[in-house]
């Protein structure tokens, strides 16, 4: 799957669902995952660094959209973005 794939579900999934964040992770092996957050909510560029910081993550955006990787368990991913986005 792409990565433009991948950022036009996590948009599909913000508009069809009328979701004010949504995060599409994909799985690349054990701990690795690759992510795209888009948020209608909230400035990504404010919450990028706190959530690389806890997820061993790398990347980056726009205030509406971040992308990149992170080196975590999944559960862990999901304690850490349901901490920040609610």
């Amino acid at each position: 799957i792409s990565a433009n794939a991948v950022r036009e579900y996590a948009d599909a999934l913000v508009n069809a669902r009328n979701a004010g964040t949504a995060c599409v992770l994909l799985r690349q092996d054990e701990q690795h995952y690759a992510y795209v957050i888009i948020s209608k909510d909230h400035d990504l560029r404010q919450s990028v660094k706190e959530i690389n910081a806890r997820l061993n993550g790398r990347g980056g955006g726009k205030p509406e959209m971040i992308q990149g990787s992170f080196a975590a368990e999944e559960e862990e991913i999901r304690e850490v973005l349901t901490e920040i986005f609610g």
